[in-house]
């Protein structure tokens, strides 16, 4: 098998949705808002995380 054989490496959004450990996000309520939109943008990447608010 050479190189050009090989089959493509698969993309980061498949490799994501291959995960399927529990994840749990969590935020403070008072958190900087950058927080917040760092964990909004892995909800939509990983919607099967389940996120809790402290």
């Amino acid at each position: 098998m050479t190189a050009t054989d090989a089959a493509p490496e698969p993309s980061a959004e498949a490799r994501r949705q291959r995960i399927e450990d529990q994840l749990t996000q969590a935020g403070g309520e008072r958190s900087p808002a950058n927080l917040a939109e760092r964990l909004d943008a892995i909800q939509c990447a990983m919607p099967h995380a389940e996120r809790v608010v402290l």
